[in-house]
């Protein structure tokens, strides 16, 4: 091993929507070292940051106002894509839909019985079938509860396949045995 520290570098792709922004962030996979041997501790995950419209650009839009948006990254909620989610994601077609729950810190029946936070993402195709919708709801937050639909153009969806397709093997941990 080297004495220099490993660099880290950190990745992005944002999607700068009317009513809110989302960020896509790899997480990777938690590696264990144990003397010579190295094994995946824990899988990497495609990291969803959404942040709301901030309430003054909000209401300038509602006013049919254009120009810089600003959005509440105070507000942000994350929702965190497993390889097996990603795998759905890749393999949705233009008329699925795909709704993933997640209960942070607990089993979900134990949640929503206790009534603790409840993370649902929902990606479902618009009508036309011209884009998708990402909409992520967050309840049982002491302080408020979140809620956001972002339109997400087939265009960029295609990207955000791609970027699973890439992702996936490294989060497993395969590209350091090839």
């Amino acid at each position: 091993m080297s004495d220099v520290p490993e660099t880290r570098t950190y990745i992005e792709y944002k999607l700068y929507k009317t009513k809110g922004a989302v960020a896509l962030k790899p997480i990777p996979a938690t590696i264990k070292l144990d003397g010579p041997v190295r094994t995946v501790e824990k899988d990497g995950v495609l990291l969803l940051e959404f942040a709301p419209l901030s309430g003054v650009a909000a209401q300038s839009a509602a006013a049919g106002g254009y120009g810089k948006k600003d959005y509440d990254y105070s507000k942000k909620e994350f929702f965190s894509l497993s390889v097996t989610e990603l795998g759905d994601l890749i393999h949705m077609k233009e008329t699925d839909s795909l709704n993933y729950v997640h209960t942070p810190n607990g089993y979900q029946q134990q949640q929503q019985q206790q009534g603790g936070i409840t993370k649902r993402l929902t990606i479902a195709p618009l009508p036309d079938g011209k884009a998708v919708f990402f909409t992520l709801k967050v309840t049982g937050k002491p302080d408020a509860d979140f809620s956001l639909g972002l339109m997400v153009t087939m265009g960029e969806l295609e990207v955000i396949k791609s970027i699973a397709r890439y992702c996936i093997p490294r989060f497993l941990g395969m590209d350091l045995v090839v």
